[in-house]
């Protein structure tokens, strides 16, 4: 019965806060590092069949060669311990045009590596120790229409098992979609029952979909909506009926929150007191704390003693402190409801006239500008 590991989302180079580490570098870059590292010593120790990875090994398009070191340092790893590994690409690594090339060509050439990142599914055989495993690798796509048709190529035929790879948001799903830029839909008749597994990336959260397809979640966290969830990767048993799926801890970071303070007519000594014991409640060594406080006016805040109640996370690697007025209160009523980056430029361009223009390849162009925009300012 072969064994694979699951693991997604694993979002190398990613950093945020100005927290350094004592060699510089930026202490949450190193977390994810580490997270993964943590997957790769799994493998390593354990002898998988094989590693597949569902999407987002990369932050952005244009990785740091400090990421890409990382990422093909792990990866030789894995070949080292004679472990395939299968990554398909995600949102976050795939260019919005063609001609910009992708940065997983870094393992077009390594023996045991298979990455599939050119838009068209493969059949990728992988010979493992246990026999031959099929992953039918669907990789990002420019469109969502491109990515159906790819989707619906692939045909779990012949001798198994069969495992698909894939990246997105499984549609007629509560709760899953995450409004990033060029996130694609996976249509819920995509999920067969042919298949011995489906690893799903992109959703960041561990959840198990029917008896044979599950998103391993992220292997650190991006923000506090993952706070209360365990992050980690798959190790799963195929080949003989239902998959056999346990959870493995990557020991991410911890989040923690202390919600939201209505200090709406409270003096400042007593809006530093409440929030000093808020914090002081969640408080924990080496975590991310957060703590909004709202409903102040002006001169309230700057009679606050923000230092106090910063001192009250203690040993937190970062407290992200939120002190709203009113006036910051109305205007957040205010504001329009906005779709994704990707969405409003769209509708944008749809009213705009463009005569003796192509539309589609002045969309293509800009929003890889805007992705790679926003790759610039995660960077």
């Amino acid at each position: 019965m072969p064994r694979l590991l699951h693991v997604s989302d694993t979002h190398l180079g990613h950093q945020a806060y100005a927290r350094l580490t004592s060699d510089g570098l930026n202490q949450r870059e190193v977390d994810f590092n580490d997270a993964f590292r943590r997957v790769v010593d799994h493998a390593v120790a354990t002898r998988p069949d094989l590693v597949v990875h569902s999407g987002d090994l990369f932050d952005v398009v244009r990785p740091s060669n400090r990421a890409i070191a990382f990422a093909l340092e792990q990866v030789r790893r894995l070949q080292r311990a004679e472990v395939p590994f299968v990554v398909v690409s995600g949102n976050h690594e795939a260019p919005r045009m063609r001609e910009t090339g992708s940065i997983f060509r870094i393992f077009d050439d390594l023996p045991g590596v298979h990455a599939s990142y050119r838009g068209e599914y493969e059949a990728i055989p992988v010979a493992t120790r246990a026999g031959r495993v099929t992953v039918h690798a669907v990789p990002q796509a420019l469109e969502q229409s491109e990515f159906n048709t790819q989707l619906a190529r692939a045909e779990p035929h012949g001798n198994g098992p069969h495992v698909l790879a894939a990246h997105g948001t499984v549609s007629g799903v509560d709760g899953l979609f995450v409004g990033e830029l060029n996130e694609l839909l996976i249509p819920h008749n995509a999920l067969r029952d042919e298949y011995d597994y489906i690893a799903l990336g992109h959703f960041h959260n561990h959840r198990v979909l029917g008896r044979n397809a599950a998103y391993a979640g992220s292997t650190e966290r991006t923000s506090f909506s993952e706070a209360l969830e365990e992050k980690g990767f798959l190790d799963v048993d195929i080949g003989s009926g239902a998959p056999n799926v346990r959870v493995r801890a990557t020991n991410a970071r911890p989040m923690r929150d202390a919600g939201v303070y209505d200090a709406r007519g409270r003096p400042a000594n007593e809006i530093v007191e409440e929030a000093s014991q808020r914090l002081e409640a969640v408080a924990q060594e080496g975590a991310i704390v957060r703590l909004r406080v709202v409903g102040l006016d002006p001169a309230t805040v700057r009679a606050l003693d923000a230092n106090a109640i910063r001192r009250a996370a203690g040993p937190a690697l970062h407290l992200d402190l939120r002190l709203e007025t009113h006036e910051a209160d109305a205007a957040q009523q205010s504001l329009p409801e906005l779709g994704s980056l990707d969405a409003e430029f769209q509708a944008f361009l749809a009213g705009r006239p463009l005569a003796g223009l192509d539309r589609e390849r002045v969309a293509a162009v800009a929003l890889s500008y805007l992705q790679g925009a926003e790759g610039s300012r995660a960077a």
